[in-house]
């Protein structure tokens, strides 16, 4: 797999994850919430999964960010010094 396709993953799984962030969140706090008193545990098991997806999500973005780092480092090692006589 090349890093574009590992990019494009990561960005499909980061839209994923705010999907169903949203979609729990709407279930929790939204019109969609669930009231029965009797169904209380289901939107406990939403909120959760609000929480999880956030975290996930919070984890993909911060390896990308790594990534991108890691990348401006290689890109910048690979450039010839700049002032003459001056050895890297």
């Amino acid at each position: 797999m090349t890093e574009h396709d590992e990019r494009r993953e990561r960005d499909d799984v980061l839209a994923d994850l705010r999907e169903v962030r949203e979609q729990a969140r709407y279930k929790t706090f939204g019109d969609g919430r669930i009231r029965d008193v009797e169904r209380e545990d289901i939107r406990i098991k939403y909120h959760r999964l609000t929480v999880q997806a956030a975290n996930a999500e919070r984890r993909l973005l911060k390896d990308r960010d790594m990534d991108d780092l890691r990348e401006r480092i290689e890109a910048l090692e690979e450039k010839p010094a700049a002032t003459p006589g001056v050895r890297r």
